[in-house]
């Protein structure tokens, strides 16, 4: 007969935590995971920093893109 129990969840605890680390994979702002976990942002930061993208390039690229910003008018005020 098969184990039934899943690899990523030995305890209850580590549950919370493949779910912690899957939202913050999928790109949950932070601010809301922190919300639905429970937790304040400096625990994520703590644990889960590693977890976190923190592509400058790619949030650049947002910004300018909401902004309107493209080009060789980028970064200009």
């Amino acid at each position: 007969m098969r184990d039934s129990r899943t690899p990523r969840a030995e305890k209850p605890y580590d549950g919370r935590a493949t779910g912690i680390t899957d939202w913050l994979r999928s790109g949950l702002p932070v601010a809301e995971v922190t919300r639905r976990a429970g937790t304040s942002p400096e625990v994520i930061d703590r644990h889960y920093a590693g977890v976190i993208d923190n592509s400058e390039a790619e949030d650049n690229k947002k910004i300018e893109k909401t902004m309107g910003w493209t080009g060789s008018d980028a970064g200009a005020a």
